[in-house]
């Protein structure tokens, strides 16, 4: 009995051992596995400070008043560019932050059967901005008091004055981070100015400047 079963163990245990010489040519033959996947949360931090510039479409229409004659109307449109800086502070997924601007114009209206004409020099802004993000999305609005630089000629008596306006803007925006630093926007700001009087050795023109239409793009790098 004894040598019956002996032989049957051997044989058994052989059978085991080939088993596993089979299993680990099998696995050395095989592809290592892939590594663990890493679990990275999505929302992008729009917290920081950034700085960037801005290039934008603008357009005037507004009206001025000569002394003792009608309302006429004078408008234009031009290039405009410059620089931004700014900084956000992120809620989960609300966004408010502040932002200045500083843009010099190429706007210049006319009115050609008065003689008169206005150029702006430069377009600034402080503002506050509030938004929802979505991922490495923002949507935002905008609002805050503007200062605009204008230069008024009278053709007539060849005299130019400059005056500078102050006013609000508001707005709205879409702003997407396509890394972590680098965002670019595109946005519209509607402005208003107060009237200022332009006094000549002719008379008074009194103008302000009622609508001002900025539709830009730009590029930031966020710190």
């Amino acid at each position: 009995m004894y040598r019956t079963i002996r032989p049957l163990t051997i044989s058994l245990l052989g059978s085991a051992a080939l088993l596993a010489g089979a299993q680990s040519a099998l696995a050395a033959d095989l592809p290592p596995p892939p590594p663990p996947i890493e679990i990275r949360e999505s929302n992008y931090d729009w917290g920081g400070v950034y700085i960037g510039g801005v290039i934008a479409a603008g357009s005037v229409d507004n009206t001025y008043i000569p002394i003792g004659a009608a309302d006429p109307e004078i408008s234009g449109s031009g290039i405009v560019g410059g620089g931004m800086i700014g900084y956000n502070y992120q809620i989960d997924d609300f966004v408010v932050g502040v932002e200045g601007d500083y843009m010099f114009t190429g706007i210049h209206n006319r009115n050609s059967a008065d003689g008169v004409d206005q150029e702006f020099s430069y377009l600034a802004t402080i503002r506050a901005r509030a938004g929802w993000a979505h991922d490495n999305t923002l949507f935002y609005g905008t609002a805050g008091v503007a200062f605009m630089r204008s230069k008024f000629h009278i053709m007539p008596a060849d005299e130019t004055l400059t005056k500078t306006h102050v006013g609000y803007t508001v707005g709205l925006g879409i702003e997407h981070a396509f890394t972590e630093n680098l965002t670019a926007r595109t946005e519209y700001l509607y402005a208003s100015f107060g009237k200022k009087d332009y006094v000549y050795t002719v008379g008074t023109v009194r103008t302000g400047i009622d609508d001002v239409h900025i539709a830009r793009a730009g590029l930031a790098y966020k710190f």
